[in-house]
């Protein structure tokens, strides 16, 4: 190999002193020779450098390609990095495992391809400035190996409009991050056929086709891009699966004409902040983690058609993004079924803020001609020139906690649905039925109202025990299932006799809450935890109580003989409460009918030291024991807990006033005991085999 580079490089010399290349019979360029000797040598020395090719030295196109040929080969993990004005005029093939860093590159050329790559993977292409001439693409990429990387490249022009300026075509794993697209003539990111695509912070300017558009793919991600000016659609899936559309800002959509489909079919005609077209599982702005970001919503904002268009789809999620001066419906929901819309925003649509209709007759099949299964929680819509929101011909759908103002026609409209909840919706609109905001053309099932709560679920109450339950709302009526075993009047519960009842609360529009009663013996006595309680200083402590088995009691009342001794902060069902002076107290549970138990409290000084009873231990593997602490006579701590520093060497079997253990494996740790103030005391445990 050295020999032939030798007779190269003499063939080379003496071409260039007559002035020609010819050597028995056969041409030979002196520049290319001298290229590929010069790229050989920067292999072979200096292993950790860059492959640094200079158009100032002459490195051209073809220098380029054999470099990546012979990185790939090699197998180097080395840098090709590119610097000064570059020409192509044929295709860049990357080979596997290529890293090409144009950073200090600008490139352009007639090439129809600036990139070809087939069946090749691992593969990182970085920075440069790209001027793509017209009819031309950036990239054509088809490979299922995948983990090709394009970053930081600022692409000026290109545009084929049948296969874009970035073709993507039945690959895997591809991410395009922070580039910049400007001027290019077709849809400029276009990914058919492919799986697990991100297209992550990028920025797309002055675009005259779709920003970028997803076909027949699976996984594609659409997450932080910029697009501006874009003539088309700006982000567009068609009969895509489980893909991610979040923290894009995109602003500026327009039609384009030749783009527009025959509305008879319900595709969309352009100009689309978003459209969502035969797709499944599509998620749009909801919060999506990508490389340790998270990306939440979107931002459209100044777009002539609609903010976004889901059609002939199913379960579709948008979420927390916000619509502006949008040129038609905000949501244009054709055909599509188990939409929801969650917390997002609409202001300045032209028409109206929301729009779910069905599909034409002639077009698909009977299944998807109605939408079905909508939920549209928590938006806000602000100012349409028609409906705030329209359901047309829609089924089992929920309506609630909407704010709607502004509109020029009804807040809510229903026309031919079936089974609609229209619930909790703050609604201003111009055209109202009976001050709601909501009309109703020809619809059936429609429930209209707030969904009301109850705070209890269950209840168990003793014979003769009353208990006022709460409700959400207050124009309600109560009733129960059994007046012989409890009764209701204005919320207020009184067991009768043992056995179980159900109330229910009802408003005016029809919603009902229930509660089920169970009704038991009135207890006969009540046991409070502990009869004596020791406590230090500012030491908190809380007391429960217990009744018999075939007895209830809703409430259980603590209270103490001595609020300056003993502070209360919590006095139903368990007693919570904090030693504020040294003395004795009584607290004192009491129940619905008289019953009482008390724990007799003394209150001493906080302790100043504790002693561990133990300081030094040794234990076999498998051995158990345990350590108790004291405090000076004149103090009080009703709680000591114990820990062990090392869980794996001396596991806990009881931590609370005395310490239990078990020695588990060879080594040292310490059991320690501390007292409600902060005091320890340690005993250093050592373990054998």
């Amino acid at each position: 190999m050295m020999k032939w580079r030798k007779a190269a490089a003499v063939l080379m010399a003496a071409a260039s002193v007559i002035g020609f290349s010819a050597v028995s019979g056969f041409s030979i360029n002196a520049d290319a020779v001298a290229h590929t000797y010069t790229i050989d040598k920067m292999f072979e020395t200096s292993p950790n450098e860059d492959i640094v090719l200079r158009s100032s030295d002459g490195m051209k196109f073809d220098d380029i390609q054999y470099a990546m040929n012979k990185q790939s080969r090699e197998k180097s993990g080395r840098t090709i990095k590119l610097i000064g004005e570059f020409t192509f005029n044929g295709s860049l093939c990357p080979k596997e495992g290529n890293i090409i860093d144009a950073t200090e590159a600008v490139i352009s050329g007639a090439a129809y391809e600036f990139f070809s790559m087939y069946s090749q993977g691992n593969v990182v292409i970085k920075g440069g400035v790209w001027n793509i001439p017209e009819s031309s693409k950036l990239a054509h990429i088809a490979t299922k190996d995948g983990n090709l990387v394009f970053d930081s490249m600022q692409v000026n022009g290109g545009g084929n409009f049948q296969r874009g300026n970035f073709l993507i075509y039945q690959s895997k794993n591809v991410t395009i991050k922070n580039c910049t697209f400007t001027n290019s003539t077709s849809q400029d990111v276009y990914v058919y056929g492919s799986q697990n695509v991100d297209i992550v912070n990028n920025t797309f300017d002055n675009i005259d086709g779709h920003g970028i558009y997803a076909y027949d793919s699976e996984n594609v991600n659409t997450l932080g891009n910029k697009m501006n000016g874009i003539n088309g659609d700006a982000v567009k899936y068609c009969s895509c699966k489980n893909g991610n559309i979040s923290g894009n800002d995109l602003k500026k959509i327009t039609r384009h004409p030749e783009l527009d489909i025959d509305p008879l079919r319900t595709d969309s005609r352009s100009g689309c902040g978003m459209l969502v077209s035969e797709c499944e599982n599509i998620n749009v702005g909801k919060a999506y983690k990508y490389d340790g970001k998270t990306y939440e919503g979107n931002t459209v904002a100044n777009c002539e058609n609609y903010g976004i268009h889901i059609n002939l789809s199913y379960n579709t999620y948008v979420y927390k993004s916000n619509f502006s001066e949008i040129g038609s419906d905000g949501i244009h929901n054709s055909a599509s079924a188990g939409t929801t819309l969650k917390n997002c925003t609409f202001k300045g649509c032209k028409e109206k803020g929301m729009f779910f209709v069905p599909g034409p007759v002639d077009s698909v099949a009977e299944k998807l001609r109605e939408c079905r299964g909508a939920e549209i929680y928590n938006n806000t819509i602000d100012g349409c020139d028609s409906f705030g929101i329209m359901l047309s011909k829609t089924k089992e759908s929920k309506v609630e906690g909407n704010t709607i103002k502004n509109c020029k026609d009804y807040g809510i409209y229903c026309n031919v649905c079936d089974n609609i909840r229209i619930a909790n919706n703050t609604i201003s609109s111009t055209k109202s039925v009976n001050g709601s905001g909501i009309g109703n053309n020809n619809s059936k099932n429609i429930i209209y109202g707030n969904q009301i709560s109850l705070d209890k679920k269950t209840l168990s109450l003793g014979k003769g025990e009353s208990y006022t339950i709460k409700c959400s709302d207050k124009a309600i009526t109560w009733s129960t299932s059994d007046k012989n075993v409890a009764v209701v009047s204005g919320g207020k519960i009184t067991g009768i006799s043992n056995g179980t009842a159900t109330i229910t609360a009802k408003t005016n529009s029809g919603q009902t809450a229930t509660c089920k009663v169970t009704v038991k013996n009135a207890p006969d006595q009540v046991t409070i935890s502990k009869k004596t309680l020791t406590l230090g200083l500012g030491e908190t402590f809380r007391l429960s109580a217990v009744i018999p088995a075939n007895s209830a009691a809703a409430t259980r009342t603590f209270r103490t003989s001595n609020s300056s001794i003993i502070k209360m902060t919590k006095t139903n069902w368990e007693g919570h409460f904090t030693a504020l002076k040294q003395g004795t107290a009584w607290v004192t549970v009491r129940l619905y009918n008289g019953k009482e138990s008390s724990c007799k409290i003394t209150v001493k000084a906080a302790p100043s030291w504790v002693s561990i009873s133990q300081k030094t231990m040794t234990m076999k593997v498998g051995q158990t024991a345990s350590l108790s602490a004291s405090i000076a006579s004149n103090a009080g701590c009703a709680a000591r807990t114990f820990r062990t520093s090392n869980s794996s060497i001396i596991k806990m079997t009881k931590t609370d006033w005395t310490g239990s253990f078990k020695a588990v494996k060879p080594g040292t740790a310490l059991v320690t005991v501390r007292t409600y103030n902060g005091k320890e005391s340690s005993c250093k445990i050592t373990v054998i085999s």
